[in-house]
């Protein structure tokens, strides 16, 4: 988070660059790859109010892209320094939108100086993390607000478990497991609209999820999954 940052005022939001989401619900910010202006993800989170988000998703950054962060001027980290920067990084995010005039941080891997994020959001904004490996996921138990694995890179076979290590994670920390929320990132389910409730039911219980993320690739599947699935979930 070194380098310049585009001048921010306590009276103004950073809006322009989500003008392209306007009439979104709901908008990704891959924190992984926007390293060098980490300060100003929460900046532009706080002005995801235009589009009422809630939940600022961050990618394990284990996964990363190394190619592209290296082309918007970052520096590859090691599995374990990448860990360790995601660390640094959300304090700084909850920093930005705590009300605070300046947000100061020094870091090994992020450093904030005499920032000014701008106003507050008039709601809490969640930090969920794709967390998928044990270390990943008792930084999750510690520090977010969510845990939102995809069904792609984890089976629902796994994610009890995995469920577990945050839940250890969070209590160690001091936290209430139940506080974290448990999301799902939904690739495909097989079957008619009625197999699909039957199994994001079963999903929902046996996997502690509140919230799915369900594929919405065309019109078609969206107006599928809204006209028949959801009417056969509320059955």
């Amino acid at each position: 988070m070194t380098g310049a940052l585009p001048p921010v005022e306590p009276g103004a939001l950073a809006s322009e660059p989500l003008a392209p989401a306007f009439g979104a619900r709901r908008l990704r910010l891959p924190v992984d790859r926007l390293l060098p202006l980490g300060a100003l993800v929460g900046a532009l989170a706080m002005g995801l109010v235009l589009v009422r988000a809630t939940g600022v998703p961050v990618r394990d950054a284990l996964a990363a892209f190394w190619e592209g962060i290296g082309a918007m001027g970052g520096r590859a980290l090691s599995p374990g320094e990448s860990v360790d920067a995601l660390e640094e990084a959300i304090p700084i995010l909850r920093a930005c939108w705590s009300g605070e005039r300046t947000v100061d941080f020094d870091g090994e891997h992020y450093r904030v100086k005499g920032f000014h994020p701008g106003p507050p959001p008039p709601h809490p904004i969640e930090i969920w993390i794709g967390a998928y490996r044990p270390r990943m996921l008792r930084l999750t138990g510690r520090l977010a607000d969510g845990w939102l694995p995809s069904q792609g890179y984890m089976p629902p076979e796994q994610v009890a478990e995995a469920r577990r290590a945050i839940d250890e994670a969070a209590a160690k920390a001091g936290r209430d497991p139940s506080e974290i929320r448990g999301l799902y990132n939904v690739g495909g389910i097989e079957g008619d609209a009625d197999a699909w409730a039957e199994t994001l039911t079963r999903w929902a219980e046996e996997l502690s999820v509140t919230t799915f993320i369900l594929p919405a690739e065309d019109p078609a599947q969206v107006e599928w999954l809204a006209g028949e699935v959801i009417p056969a979930l509320k059955r």
